[in-house]
């Protein structure tokens, strides 16, 4: 039997003792196969079951194929659901303002999914408040 690198096989056996007088033993193989199912969920089972806990499953599940590698090696299951929140809400045309310094990933999920759906990304040295504040203040006048 074959394997895929995200599947495992896994092995185990049930054992009763007859005085026992606890749950039947199909009982007990059901609760522990939905414990099993639950402890070896991939990073976007775990992210789904999130977003499926909190009402979002919408709004996140387009997203969490598109994350990169690098994004799901370092980023906790639950952190996702907020950032795929966000992410669906920027649409072509909105500005996206980010900082100079940024991690990798966000830096590769920007690039790689928002420039190309038309948001605008402007990176701003937000340790320079004057800079920031010209920018915004030059964003809000209207056109002439």
């Amino acid at each position: 039997m074959g394997f895929h690198e995200d599947e495992a096989l896994l092995t185990y056996v049930l054992a009763l003792e007859a005085a026992d007088g606890g749950s039947p033993l199909a009982d007990i193989a059901t609760d522990l196969r939905g414990e099993i199912a639950v402890l070896t969920r991939t990073w976007s089972e775990q992210v789904i079951a999130g977003a499926a806990t909190s009402g979002v499953v919408d709004a996140v599940a387009p997203w969490v194929s598109r994350l990169p590698v690098t994004y799901r090696a370092g980023v906790a299951p639950h952190a996702p659901v907020r950032d795929c929140r966000e992410l669906a809400a920027l649409a072509a045309g909105d500005t996206l303002l980010l900082p100079h310094q940024l991690y990798g990933t966000t830096h590769q999920l920007v690039e790689s999914q928002l420039r190309p759906r038309g948001v605008e990304v402007v990176h701003l040295d937000v340790t320079d408040l004057a800079a920031v504040r010209r920018y915004l203040d030059a964003a809000r006048a209207p056109s002439t």
